[in-house]
């Protein structure tokens, strides 16, 4: 259980932070029209909680000592990646996400 734990602090944490951050300084898909109040971005701390305590993962991962925290964190910094336009390193993460199991 403690292997789990360290990793989801390793890998899935930093890549959670770092998507959360990303999408803050993303431009917004779709503006608001003339006159429409814009419509308010949830912080930081709030992204980043409801990623972590999402309760599907933290029930199968922690409760049957399964890794999978450690494949979504690379594939969430992968988002990040291209979020960053940093294509290659998105590239590698996606590909260690998808070859970890």
């Amino acid at each position: 259980r403690f292997t789990v734990l360290a990793l989801d602090a390793l890998v899935l944490l930093p890549a959670v932070c770092r998507l959360a951050r990303a999408l803050g300084a993303a431009p917004s898909a779709a503006p608001s029209s003339p006159g429409e109040p814009p419509t308010p971005s949830l912080g930081l701390n709030t992204r980043v909680a409801c990623a972590l305590f999402q309760p599907a993962l933290i029930l199968v991962d922690h409760g049957h000592f399964q890794y999978n925290g450690v494949s979504l964190g690379l594939a969430l910094g992968a988002c990040a990646a291209l979020l960053e336009r940093k294509d290659l390193l998105a590239s590698a993460l996606f590909c260690l996400s998808l070859n970890f199991k």
